[in-house]
Parts: structure tokens; sequence; C-alpha cells
């Protein structure tokens, strides 16, 4: 970021100036439109953005980079079949200067506390869509993909670049002892998935992704919405639940025995759990300081945002060190 620049508040600005420009086109009330940037607890890798007017509202989701416009683009070609499992209702593709997204109708809710009828409620929807064969067909690159190959592109390869960014620009809070330590996990959680016989499965499942509980907006049972399925791929459905079972913003330490709880997985699938479970502790771990470390992309809220990302760090590290001690 350009030392005295506010990415998020300058893409705030186009998309407000987009949305009066263009305000009859979402039967808004281009007089009276305010803008408001959305804070990702989940990171900065998107735009998340309120659109109002006073009596209706819009959510948008932006993207700057070519891969996170493709993954936003790839959403709205599966708009129907996806709304089969939750997913919110997709009003139109905008582009907004260099960036490009979704936008959506203003739900109600709420992200949920973890509960039994949370969980249940969603795997009752995400059985179903690993079970799309259409969808499948539809993701699929006709590559054969082990289960090993999704630990890889989605674990593995994230923690070297997060890892990466941290050596660069380590938080002040970050002993050089803890990097280390993170790194050594890293390599030994690799080499343990790399020898499971579990991850040599091939894997054929839409998956959605990014299965954590931030990304359900919950009213009650029969209402909710599952949002974020721009990580959508075929994938393993045990990386799924291991997110879904594991740490949230409020409580890092992870439902237990996520198998025997839900029934949701069997054979092989289910023997990866253990290992996926780590992986998803681990995640919360590192993933929050390459967000401390990009929080100045929105410097308003940077103060708080990176306080919480310290905390979250905190009690993420002695929890895993208290769990998986070697």
């Amino acid at each position: 970021m350009v030392p005295g620049t506010d990415p998020a508040k300058d893409l705030t600005e186009a998309a407000r100036r987009f949305f009066v420009s263009h305000a009859a086109d979402f039967g808004l009330d281009g007089t009276r439109i305010a803008v408001r940037y959305v804070l990702n607890p989940g990171g900065f890798v998107n735009t998340s953005l309120q659109v109002r007017d006073g009596r209706r509202g819009l959510h948008v989701k932006l993207a700057t980079t070519a891969d996170g416009q493709a993954a936003l683009r790839r959403w709205h070609e599966l708009d129907a079949m996806l709304q089969t499992y939750r997913a919110p209702p997709i009003l139109d593709w905008v582009d907004v200067g260099a960036a490009g997204g979704l936008v959506f109708p203003l739900l109600d809710g709420a992200p949920p506390a973890p509960s039994s009828e949370v969980i249940a409620s969603v795997l009752d929807q995400v059985r179903h869509l690993w079970a799309d064969a259409e969808l499948a067909t539809r993701l699929s690159g006709g590559t054969a993909v082990t289960a090993a190959d999704c630990y890889s592109r989605t674990y593995h390869d994230r923690f070297c670049a997060d890892l990466a960014a941290i050596d660069r620009e380590r938080p002040r809070f970050l002993s050089a002892g803890d990097l280390s330590y993170m790194r050594e996990e890293v390599a030994d959680l690799e080499r343990r998935v790399r020898e499971s016989p579990a991850f040599d499965e091939e894997v054929t499942s839409p998956t959605h992704g990014d299965l954590w509980l931030n990304n359900v907006l919950w009213q009650r049972s029969r209402s909710w919405w599952l949002l974020d399925w721009d990580d959508l791929q075929v994938g393993d459905p045990a990386m799924d639940l291991a997110m879904l079972a594991g740490p949230t913003s409020t409580d890092v330490r992870p439902l237990k025995h996520p198998t025997q709880t839900f029934g949701a997985l069997e054979g092989e699938a289910a023997k990866r759990l253990h290992l996926l479970g780590r992986a998803s502790l681990l995640d919360w771990v590192i993933d929050p300081l390459a967000d401390w470390i990009e929080a100045g992309a929105a410097a308003v809220h940077e103060a708080a945002v990176r306080a919480e990302k310290e905390r979250i760090h905190r009690d993420a590290i002695s929890l895993y060190r208290e769990l998986y001690r070697r």
C-alpha cells in the first residue's frame, strides 16, 4: 500500500459515485445514497460494502485482483445452482473502477455462535452439495485431485505465503522463536499429510472451501444463508467439515469429535479429520498475523483490527501448543 493512501476508503467513494449514477438500475434513490465499508473479520482479500438509500439496501462484494474477480464470476455463473444450498441471490455484476464483483440484496442475520443446531443445519445442506454430480462436472478441470492436493492448495501453500509475509514484516509482539515454531509445525503437518494413506484418496465432491461459521448469516434454523462461495471447488468434504467444526473468532477451541457428533463422514475421509482439524487451528495461529500486517488496507479500522488479530493469534497458539505437544 502506498503511504498516505486508504484503498478501502477510495473504493468506497468510487462505489458511491457508481451507485449514484446507476441508482435506477437497482431501484435506489440516487439523491440519498450512502455507502459504508463493511469490515470482514476473515481478512482483506475482497472488499465488502453496504449501499443504502434510507429505504432499500444492497450488499456489494468487490475484488481488485484477476484471481479474485475470476472466483466471483464463477459464483455468478453458478448462482442458480448455488441458491439450492442457501447461497444468497445475486442481483448483478458490477465494475467499479479497477474492481469488479457482485451485488446482493441486503439480508438480515448475524454469524451464529457454535451449536449443534447450527452445525446440523449447515451440514444438512452441504451433504447435498458434496453429492452434486452436475455441479462437480461444471467445476472439474479434468485433472484428478487427491485429498493431499486439496490440503496443499488450501493450507500448506497459504501457510508458506503467510509466513514469508510475516518474516518480511514481523508484528512487534511475535518472537523469532514463535515464528520458527510455526514454520516447524507447517513442515510437520505437510509431512504427516504426505505420509498418510488417507490423503491419497481422489476427491470428486463440490466443496464450499471456506465453511467457517462467520460465513453463515443466521436468523433461525429455517432462515439462514451460506455466504462467500468464491472458494467453491472440487475438493475434500473432510476439509469443509473440519472448518465448520473448527475455531471461530470468539472461541478458538474446536468442537469435539465432529464425526461422532454429526456422523457426516466415513471411510478415508473420516480418517483425515484429525490432521485437518489440526491444520484448521494452525490456520488461526498464522492467518491473523497476515491480517495484522494487511490491516493498513482499512486505515480507519487499523488499530482495532490489529488488537483483535493479536488476541486471536495468542489464544490460538496457546491452544495449539496445549493440544499438539510433540
